[in-house]
């Protein structure tokens, strides 16, 4: 029998035996009574290499105060200036004395049913297979948000302590593989010294910040006994003390590690008395010495010095912290699947592994969060609302209620003990109370402000095309198809990064390197199967950016009988094309295949959709650049990306695809009439198949790269789809989803190709006769390491002229290809390459994000 399958007689057993027994312990593996300490979790552990139950009721409660006397307490003062002191206080100090009311009732139900190790267990005695589930999901995903929580406190410390002089990521990447490995040890027992000085560092912290908040007070500071809000506000002011207090669903398992379980009240009378008054004082002194002002978390409103001194004491807490809500994760699924096995007992490789893994990807996803989610501080008040309200409030009700009718006697004991029950009952009905209201305040919070644009990254528009626009739901959805695959390659060599080694950062970059190449060949293998089509190049012989037949020969690679293998183009090369349809991306990055630079293809994206769940994920990880379409805030950031993209392809030698959309958008009718009234305002004519291109962030990348890359070449791509009328919109024609979800592909894709030498053909300006200043806002002499940040405003007009020329060029083009249906009239001059992968072999490139999952399975199978 599997461990599951035993977990299921285990707890099933056990509910049926409690039903009409009176004040009798049964045991949860045998179906006669048996001790306590046979029906524990753990059972009898003499001769056991791991031993569990180590913990005395002392180390509990310090565990317990590490773990929820943390984070949480920086968001109080805040919830007083919300609501006021007067009624702020009272929720403080009433929902401390609810929390150990529910522990009260939370412990008992524990020591009447031994065998139970989480809120799952309980669950499933509560309300059968159906709530083991749902309340073991809620325990993991609500530890991992925890976990994120706690990560995210430890960025904000480290950033503090910098004086954020390193990337935010890169420190959330530090600690969370500080956490990570405190996360290891298999047992609570091996942590609880850590338990101990996290309190002692929490404690500190807190005592200083008060100490700081008093010797520097705010100036003309507003403190109220209460204040008049409105019922969302108010309700979620109050889901910062809720979440300050939940660390109930981890009782269960840190009591199943207690040599006495008995103890288990003596260590929540430590917790519950050292929270409710601790928070009680840091809360009133903090917001009486800073007013309404306080920000969440409240040591951001002291003074720098103060701030870096409280943040870094609470930096060993936000750890300590971090790695027990990971470690819970990771210890309910871990003895969920080896319960009453050597695995759990001994040091095998399969427990040692599996237990490795559990943790590692507790802290990845939670690190992922808190990375790419830009409403996940948002996202914890809802996790607080929905998880918390239960595991430390409204099942406590239930808890009694059940042991009550089924050990002590049925209907005729509720009636008997009718206080208990009322009290049972309001508290299932607080529970659901908190649950509701705190789940539509926070709902309404996060549209509000997606209404009021508070997570809309849009400004003055930046000429630099993103990967999507504003296209439909539709684009978006289909493109997560195609990024997921990119976390799953993620969780594969993530591990690599947080190795401090050179070598380990080396395969890293290579593994990244590896999966963009494959997601490049799943893109060809995807349209080879549901989308077949064929594309058609051709090159420029006799206008700007013509190539010789000679090079056009060494460009094309075919085998014996003609077929065509490769396209030889620039290997380090900006790629810029016009834009028709949202799959314009997607057979860029085909075309890169058949060059050989799949693996090294870079695009500029919105800065939005770096939160966009799984698909802004793979693009983080496929380093792809993100900005905010606002040149003043974008233009060093750029800088910073393309500098490294420069110095990368030169010396490591490896190739570089960059690609640009000039245009900034599709082509169609709301576009048109900005592009009309653009070429008004500059004198000019419109184009007519085309739009008019913005050229300042093709100058400003061209004139960040050529000085690292002396061979950077520029690609430009006209491209055509058949079946498009004169002055139609390819977008209305041919979407992500016609293409690829209904069957209709544009039968051919005609890419019309011109290859410039950046450094002799196109007027960039005179780099040594530009201010050079580096990202930092030094000055230096111009080199290979300094960025474009100014142009002068002549070398602008020149360039700007030079790409309305080249533009202009292509719209006769398309003019052209729309009267003959091809850009060329004589075939010998086409070449046709079917979209298919070139190699068999290469299938196998394609299907590598799916490893994780077959490793999953063979873990199961070991099993």
């Amino acid at each position: 029998m599997s461990s599951t399958s035993e977990n299921e007689e285990t707890s099933k057993g056990s509910s049926k035996e409690f039903r009409g027994l009176r004040n009798t312990r049964v045991d949860a593996f045998e179906s006669e009574a048996l001790s306590p300490q046979a029906a524990d979790v753990f059972g009898d552990e003499a001769g056991h290499d791991i031993q569990y139950k180590t913990l005395s009721w002392q180390f509990v409660s310090l565990l317990m105060i590490a773990e929820i006397v943390s984070n949480g307490m920086l968001s109080l003062p805040n919830a007083m200036a919300v609501v006021g002191i007067v009624p702020a206080l009272i929720l403080t100090v009433f929902l401390g004395i609810f929390a150990l009311y529910t522990a009260k009732l939370l412990i008992d139900f524990k020591l009447n049913h031994p065998d139970v190790h989480n809120m799952g267990d309980a669950g499933y005695i509560l309300f059968g297979p159906v709530g083991r589930e749902i309340l073991s999901l809620g325990t993991i995903i609500f530890a991992i948000f925890a976990a994120g929580s706690e990560l995210l406190s430890g960025q904000q410390a480290l950033s503090t302590l910098s004086d954020n002089g390193l990337c935010a990521v890169d420190l959330l990447l530090i600690f969370s593989g500080a956490t990570f490995i405190v996360s290891l040890p298999r047992t609570l027992g091996r942590l609880s010294w850590l338990g101990f000085f996290s309190v002692a560092l929490i404690a500190l912290s807190g005592l200083l910040a008060m100490i700081g908040a008093g010797r520097n007070p705010v100036l003309g500071r507003v403190v109220k006994a209460t204040v008049q809000t409105n019922f969302s506000q108010a309700f979620l002011a109050i889901t910062g003390p809720v979440f300050a207090y939940a660390g109930h669903f981890m009782f269960f398992i840190l009591i199943s590690e207690m040599r006495e379980p008995q103890d288990a009240m003596k260590a929540a009378w430590c917790l519950q008395g050292f929270a409710t008054t601790f928070y009680a004082v840091f809360s009133v002194v903090v917001y009486v010495y800073l007013g309404s002002t306080v920000a969440s978390p409240a040591l951001l409103s002291l003074p720098p010095v103060w701030a870096k001194l409280t943040f870094g004491i609470g930096l060993g807490n936000f750890l300590v912290a971090g790695a027990l809500y990971a470690h819970t994760a990771s210890k309910l699924v871990f003895i969920r699947l080896f319960r009453h096995t050597r695995h759990v007992y001994s040091h095998t490789v399969l427990g040692w592994m599996t237990w490795t893994v559990l943790c590692f990807a507790s802290v990845a996803v939670a690190f992922i969060l808190a990375t790419a989610v830009p409403i996940f501080s948002d996202l914890i008040g809802i996790t607080a609302s929905v998880f918390a309200s239960w595991y430390t409030y409204g099942l406590a009700g239930f808890f009694w209620l059940y042991d009550n009718y089924y050990l002590h006697g049925g209907a005729a004991t509720l009636k008997r003990r009718w206080k208990g029950a009322t009290l049972s009952l309001l508290t299932i009905a607080a529970g659901s109370f908190i649950c509701v209201a705190g789940t539509y305040v926070s709902v309404k919070l996060i549209v509000d402000a997606y209404r009021d644009h508070l997570y809309d990254y849009s400004g003055h528009s930046l000429d630099i095309m993103p990967l999507y626009d504003a296209g439909s739901v539709h684009e978006i959805a289909f493109s997560e198809t195609g990024f997921s695959p990119g976390m799953s390659a993620f969780t594969m060599v993530l591990p690599l990064k947080l190795l401090p080694f050179p070598p380990a950062q080396k395969l890293y970059e290579e593994g990244v390197r590896y999966s963009k190449g494959a997601f490049g060949a799943l893109l060809v293998f995807v349209s080879q199967l549901f989308a077949p089509t064929t594309m058609i190049i051709s090159f420029e012989r006799d206008g700007v950016g013509r190539i010789c037949q000679e090079d056009i020969d060494r460009m094309v690679v075919r085998d014996e009988t003609g077929r065509v293998l490769a396209l030889n183009l620039p290997q380090k090369a900006v790629l810029i094309a016009n834009h028709q349809i949202y799959a314009d991306w997607w057979y860029a990055w085909c075309l890169t295949y058949f060059m050989g630079t799949h693996k090294d293809v870079f695009i500029v994206l919105k800065r939005s959709l770096k939160w966009v769940p799984i698909i802004g994920w793979g693009m983080q990880f496929f380093n792809f650049i993100f900005l905010a379409r606002s040149w003043a805030s974008d233009r060093v950031h750029l800088a910073k990306s393309l500098s490294w993209l420069g110095n990368r392809a030169e010396k490591r030698d490896i190739p570089l695809t960059f690609i640009l959309y000039p245009e900034g958008t599709l082509v169609s009718k709301d576009t048109r009439p900005v592009s009309k009234k653009y070429a008004e305002k500059l004198g000019i004519a419109d184009m007519q198949h085309t739009l008019l291109p913005r050229s300042t962030g093709l100058q400003y990348s061209l004139r960040t790269l050529a000085p690292r890359i002396p061979s950077l070449k520029l690609i430009d791509i006209t491209m055509a789809y058949p079946g498009i009328p004169r002055f139609g919109y390819g977008q209305s024609y041919y979407t992500l989803r016609s293409i690829f979800l209904d069957g209709v592909p544009p039968p051919q894709i005609h890419m019309h190709i011109r290859c410039f030498d950046v450094a002799h053909d196109i007027p960039i300006g005179d780099l040594s006769a530009t201010n050079s200043t580096t990202p930092n806002g030094s000055s230096s002499s111009v080199n290979k390491s300094s960025v474009e940040v100014e142009i002068p405003e002549g070398e602008k007009e020149t360039f700007d002229r030079w790409l309305r020329e080249l533009w202009r060029a292509k719209d006769e083009d398309m003019a052209g290809y729309l009267q003959s249906g091809s850009f060329v009239n004589d075939r010998k001059l086409r070449i046709e390459i079917p979209l298919a992968l070139r190699r068999r072999r290469d299938i196998l490139d394609a299907f590598c994000f799916f490893i994780p999952a077959a490793f999953a399975c063979l873990l199961s199978k070991l099993r």
